[in-house]
């Protein structure tokens, strides 16, 4: 009955893990029928101070790849008319209220100065790759991310001399606390697997 309890409330918490949901009350569980396990709880100790919710997943690293990607397709006659079209579809939501107006105004400086960084850096090839060993680095680390190799993902670019944004690198930092968090969460049920079979001998 030990067991089963331990195994359910496990399955539960890496089932809440993966969707983003609190799993105070399974961490509580499992911390209890194993109080005298120190490796166990200090793996626990690292999942409570994590804040599950706001943690993102690897699809939001896989979108921002494909975000940066597109942008080096897209020549400017295309992203002239990406901006009218996009100007045109929200015509109508614009003005809604101040935070939508205020929040398309970012999105167009944001792909303004990114044109504008971009004409920038062509300038001087010394300090910069170019756009197609960019769009290289970015299809190689997309790739990485499709296979599942997260860490192969985040070193490509980390290791690369992109001349990354500051919201690209903090999507970064977060996906190396995915890494982290998942790794972790092996470890604990390699953990608990572990302690069941000791129990079991």
């Amino acid at each position: 009955t030990r067991k089963y309890s331990i195994l359910l409330n496990f399955l539960v918490l890496k089932k809440k893990f993966y969707n983003r949901e609190e799993f105070e009350d399974e961490l509580n569980r499992i911390s209890l029928m194993f109080i005298n396990n120190k490796k166990i709880n200090d793996l626990i100790s690292f999942f409570r101070t994590l804040d599950i919710k706001n943690l993102k997943k690897k699809n939001d690293l896989l979108v921002h790849l494909n975000e940066e990607i597109n942008f080096f397709e897209e020549d400017f006659e295309n992203f002239f008319f990406r901006l009218e079209r996009e100007v045109n579809l929200m015509n109508k939501n614009v003005f809604e209220s101040r935070e939508t107006f205020i929040n398309y105004l970012k999105e167009i400086f944001n792909s303004t100065f990114k044109v504008t960084k971009f004409e920038d850096n062509t300038l001087n090839l010394n300090d910069n790759i170019n756009n197609e060993s960019f769009r290289k680095i970015l299809l190689l680390s997309k790739e990485y991310l499709l296979i599942g190799d997260l860490r192969k993902s985040i070193q490509t670019l980390r290791t690369s001399k992109l001349e990354l944004d500051s919201d690209f690198r903090e999507l970064l930092d977060e996906s190396e606390l995915i890494l982290n968090s998942n790794e972790k969460l092996e470890n604990l049920e390699t953990e608990i697997y572990r302690a069941i079979g000791n129990d079991f001998d």
